[in-house]
């Protein structure tokens, strides 16, 4: 998903530095104008004045290691007012270590794994689970548009994870719906959107 992800931000006109553990993996990308790294750290030093740095990988041990293991990419130099936005789906856990290693580093932390497979990813049309702080929102929302059809925002960094940990497998679509109406009601009463516009 990270491929198709990052495939259709550089259709978007996004500037993108890019790297995977496979670098033939990520080569196709650099047909898109994206620049193929070889190693978190290396995206870190070229990349100067990013602005955001996105995570879409396999679980939460491979986001850290990519992120303070060797060559990771705060292993490169430090950039001023960093978004980092962790979009692999790594649960409560994983997100709060994420969020605090963010933190450390003075880094901004929005949370926003996604709904949805391969085909919708390589649409364009996953739905993001979007958290973090207020301030953030407009910096980043471009790029949600990119990659999906609809973002939802449910609050302060970590609660993106917590919605996408209620949601069930495909085919349990009847049960993913009361889950999703209560857990985004749970936190302050008012989740902002609709039932009937998630599903709609």
């Amino acid at each position: 998903m990270g491929l198709a992800m990052s495939r259709n931000l550089a259709r978007a006109g996004f500037p993108l530095w890019a790297w995977n553990r496979t670098r033939e993996k990520a080569d196709p990308l650099a047909r898109e104008g994206a620049r193929v790294v070889d190693s978190p750290a290396e995206a870190a030093q070229l990349a100067t004045g990013a602005q955001i740095v996105m995570t879409m990988l396999s679980d939460a041990d491979t986001v850290l290691e990519v992120m303070i293991g060797e060559g990771g990419f705060l292993r490169g130099p430090e950039q001023d007012g960093l978004i980092w936005v962790q979009m692999t789906t790594i649960g409560v856990p994983g997100t709060e270590h994420c969020a605090e290693l963010a933190q450390r580093h003075g880094m901004t932390f929005v949370d926003a794994p996604v709904i949805g497979s391969r085909g919708p990813a390589v649409r364009g049309e996953l739905i993001v689970l979007a958290s973090g702080p207020d301030h953030a929102q407009s910096a980043v929302q471009p790029l949600f548009d990119a990659v999906g059809k609809e973002t939802i925002w449910v609050g302060p960094a970590g609660a993106g994870s917590t919605l996408a940990e209620a949601v069930p497998g495909p085919g349990e679509g009847p049960l993913a719906t009361l889950l999703i109406a209560n857990a985004t009601t749970v936190p302050n009463g008012s989740s902002g959107w609709s039932h009937s516009e998630y599903w709609s």
